[in-house]
């Protein structure tokens, strides 16, 4: 499992697609990250910024996702987040951006 430091704001990428399984599938991530890491936060931009999902265009919809980012201490990219155009643009932004990175996969 991944480090964590007390205090840290952690954005937490899962592939989306407007799929609501892949909504549930983080929503569960979620919930076991909040159980294993007390006083940690974690942020998720499906849960957060879903509502222009399918009212604006993808990149400025991006755009909010990686504001959200630049605002965090880590990136944690979970699912089968390599095969998401969303969680691919969101690890090159965090590496452009020096922000942690931590690969979690499915859990």
């Amino acid at each position: 499992m991944p480090k964590f430091t007390q205090g840290d704001l952690v954005y937490v990428a899962h592939p989306y697609g407007g799929q609501h399984k892949n909504k549930k599938k983080a929503k569960k991530i979620i919930q076991h990250l909040f159980e294993q890491y007390p006083g940690v936060t974690f942020v998720s931009p499906i849960h957060g910024i879903v509502a222009p999902y399918h009212s604006v265009p993808y990149l400025e919809g991006m755009k909010l996702c990686t504001e959200l980012l630049s605002r965090c201490d880590s990136l944690l990219l979970t699912g089968s987040w390599e095969k998401s155009r969303g969680c691919c643009i969101e690890k090159e932004f965090a590496e452009k951006h020096r922000i942690k990175t931590i690969i979690l996969g499915e859990i």
